[in-house]
């Protein structure tokens, strides 16, 4: 978890979901005794007190997409690491938090920010305090997978799947517009449409 005193801002870390870009841009620091494999919702209950003037916040990404770069990111392919992964949570082993579903993150967060969106988020709410070089901008175009290994990640990270989604059980994900909800995948088509105008220009 990193933290901004100047700011008010608790990051709780999610991988793959512009962290490192936050909390360089913010100048952001770690939470000293923040154990990462740590319910957040114990550490916050134990430090009320001390956090309870602090925004905390999360940015999430499409879980396909997160996976796709996950393993990127560790050199493996999405053919051999989901087999390993199903094979972990069957031997209740601890699966690396590169690979957690993004559900078991998001546990009283008042602030829930879409990865296609954190570089509006920030650009238009904190602009003033980042510096011209470290400002944020939109991810880049979406990782290609067949059909069938989507529908397969899709199966794993189920409840990523429902708490992302546009289903009536879907997280609210912030918006600059309370009229137009956003949703990490599903039908937003005014959302699809601003996404791919920011791509057009990243």
């Amino acid at each position: 978890m990193f933290l901004s005193k100047k700011h008010k801002i608790l990051l709780i870390p999610n991988p793959r979901c512009a962290t490192a870009s936050i909390c360089k841009s913010l100048q952001m620091k770690p939470v000293k005794g923040w154990d990462v494999h740590r319910p957040f919702i114990e550490f916050r209950r134990a430090h009320f007190n001390t956090w309870e003037n602090y925004t905390t916040m999360i940015v999430v990404r499409d879980p396909v997409q997160r996976f796709l770069s996950a393993c990127e990111s560790t050199n493996t392919t999405p053919e051999s690491m989901l087999p390993l992964l199903k094979n972990w949570k069957e031997c209740e082993r601890r699966i690396p938090r590169i690979f957690q579903p993004q559900s078991s993150f998001l546990c009283k967060i008042d602030l829930v920010i879409g990865l296609p969106w954190v570089a509006e988020f920030f650009n238009h709410n904190l602009w003033p305090i980042l510096k011209k070089d470290n400002m944020l901008h939109a991810p880049g175009r979406p990782r290609e997978v067949s059909d069938e290994m989507r529908e397969q990640i899709e199966e794993y990270y189920s409840a990523d799947m429902e708490l992302l989604g546009g289903g009536s059980t879907a997280i609210p994900i912030w918006t600059p517009d309370e009229s137009v909800p956003r949703f990490i995948w599903g039908d937003c088509s005014e959302c699809a449409a601003k996404f791919q105008r920011s791509n057009d220009f990243a």
